[in-house]
C-alpha cells in the first residue's frame, strides 16, 4: 500500500544522541526579553534556565548539567541569555509560586518579547521504597526532580504548567532511563495508584497528555502519532503542535475516516478514541493509526531484544496490530509486515503479543526472500494499529487504547551509538 510507504518520509526528526548534540549550530548570541507574573509585575528575581533540549538525557545520564546558560531577572524585569538562536532548547523559569516551562522552542523567537508567568503545581505519588531505592525522579526536559522519600512517596513541587514525562533514573553504575508516566499539570496532581518500577518495560504513551505526542515524545521528540486511511493520512506536526494533513497530494481511492479523541481510562486517567468508518463501496477499505520509531539518521530502532508488546484496549471489531520494518518497507507494499490480530470487546484487557506470535504474510507470487524477525527487528520503524474490511463486516468501529509498552527493551533503544 503506497500510502504507508509515504507516511515513512513524512519528517526527518531529530532525536536524542550519545554524543553531545550539533543541532542549531555552536554559536551563540545574546537574547534579550522581559519576564512578568501573571499580574503584568516584572518577575525579578525570578531565575531563568535554558535546557539542552535534545541531549537532555545523554546530560542526564552522564551526571552533566543540562543548563545551557542561566540567568536571573533584574528588578526592571529584564533579562540577558547567551544562546543560539536556532537551537531547540527548552526554558524552566522558577520564581516562587509562578513559573513558565517551554519545551523544544528556539530561544531566538522570544528576542524582545515578554514571557508571562502563571501558576506552578505539586505532583506526589507512591513508590515502593524497596523498588525506589537509590533512583532519583526527575520530569523530562526539566531540573526538577526527587527522591524517593518515607514512606514512599515522592513529591516534585513548583512545577509549572504543562506535558511532562516523569522518569526513574538508576545509580552511577546503572543509568537507565525508565518511563514511568505522563503528566498534565494544570492543577495538584496527587497519583492515586503506586508506581510500577520495571526497568524492562519502555513505556511508549499512556495518553496522560493527550494524543499526537507520545509521552516518551518529550524525551526523544518524533515519536508522534499519525493516521491513514483510503482517504488520506493525518500526522502530528512537532513544529506545528498540531495535526496537519500530510498525505493530501496522494491517490486516495476511498472515503473511509478515522477520528481521533481523548476519552477515560476507565480507572480516572485518559485513553485514546479512534473511531472508524469505512467505505465498503472499493476493495478493500482501509484505516488505522500508528506511531514512528525512528531517529535522525535512522530508518527505525533495534527492537531485536523485545520479548512482546502490550496494551490495554476495548472497542468494537477486530484490529491488526503490524510492526513495520525497514526491511520489508524495501522490498514491500506495506501489508508484508509482522502482525497479529486481537478483537476487541466492550470491556477493557491488557493484550500482550509475544513477538514470536507475530506472522507474515507474503503474496503467492512472490519472489521476495524471507527475512526472519531477527533480523529485520534490527530496524523497526513505525507501529500501526489497523482496522480492514475483511476482518470487520459491520460499522462502526472503535478503539480505545491505553498503556502501550515495548517490553524486554529499555530506553536505551532510541540513543545513537
Amino acid at each position: 500500500m503506497n500510502l504507508r510507504l509515504l507516511i515513512v518520509f513524512f519528517s526527518v526528526i531529530p532525536l536524542l544522541s550519545c554524543s553531545l548534540p550539533t543541532a542549531g549550530g555552536s554559536g551563540t548570541e545574546t537574547i534579550n526579553t522581559f519576564v512578568a507574573l501573571a499580574s503584568g509585575a516584572p518577575a525579578s528575581g525570578a531565575v531563568v534556565k535554558v535546557i539542552d533540549a535534545e541531549g537532555w538525557m545523554d546530560s542526564i545520564c552522564r551526571e552533566a548539567n543540562p543548563v545551557l546558560d542561566s540567568a536571573v531577572v533584574d528588578r526592571g524585569g529584564f533579562l540577558s541569555l547567551k544562546a543560539s538562536r536556532s537551537r531547540i532548547v527548552n526554558i524552566q523559569i522558577d520564581r516562587g509560586t509562578e513559573g513558565r516551562f517551554l519545551r523544544f522552542v528556539s530561544a531566538g523567537q522570544f528576542d524582545g518579547d515578554t514571557l508571562y508567568l502563571d501558576s506552578v503545581f505539586t505532583m506526589s505519588a507512591t513508590v515502593n521504597p524497596a523498588e525506589a531505592e537509590n533512583l532519583s525522579f526527575r520530569l523530562s526536559g526539566t531540573t526538577y526532580q526527587s527522591s524517593a522519600q518515607s514512606p514512599g512517596r515522592i513529591t516534585l513541587s513548583g512545577i509549572p504548567s504543562g506535558a511532562y514525562t516523569l522518569i526513574a533514573l538508576g545509580n552511577p553504575t546503572n543509568w537507565r532511563p525508565l518511563i514511568l508516566r505522563g503528566l498534565n499539570m494544570s492543577f495538584q496532581s496527587n497519583l492515586s495508584d503506586t508506581l510500577q518500577i520495571s526497568f524492562e518495560n519502555l513505556l511508549i504513551d499512556d495518553f496522560e497528555t493527550g494524543i499526537g505526542p507520545t509521552t516518551i515524545s518529550n524525551l526523544f521528540r518524533g515519536i508522534t502519532w499519525y493516521t491513514y486511511s483510503d482517504a488520506g493520512a493525518k500526522g502530528w506536526d512537532v513544529e506545528k503542535r498540531m495535526w496537519t494533513e500530510i498525505s493530501d497530494t496522494f491517490e486516495t481511492p476511498g472515503n473511509s475516516s478515522i477520528e481521533v479523541g481523548s476519552a477515560d481510562d476507565g480507572r480516572g486517567g485518559k485513553a485514546a478514541l479512534f473511531e472508524v468508518s469505512l467505505d465498503r463501496s472499493i476493495n478493500p477499505p482501509w484505516a488505522g493509526a500508528g506511531f514512528y520509531l525512528v531517529s535522525s539518521g535512522k530508518t527505525g530502532v533495534d527492537l531485536s531484544e523485545m520479548e512482546s508488546i502490550s496494551f490495554r484496549a476495548r472497542g468494537r471489531g477486530n484490529l491488526t496490530i503490524r510492526l513495520e520494518t525497514a526491511a520489508y518497507d524495501s522490498i514491500g507494499s506495506g501489508h508484508s509486515q509482522f502482525s497479529a490480530i486481537v478483537n476487541l470487546t466492550d470491556s477493557w484487557q491488557v493484550h500482550t503479543i509475544p513477538v514470536s506470535s507475530l506472522y507474515l504474510i507474503m503474496p503467492l507470487d512472490s519472489s521476495q526472500q524471507f527475512i526472519p524477525w531477527k533480523v529485520a527487528s534490527e530496524s523497526v520503524n513505525k507501529v500501526e494499529f489497523e482496522f480492514a474490511a475483511g476482518d470487520n463486516p459491520d460499522d462502526p468501529l472503535e478503539l480505545y487504547l491505553d498503556d502501550i509498552y515495548l517490553n524486554g527493551v529499555t530506553a536505551d533503544v532510541f540513543l545513537r551509538d
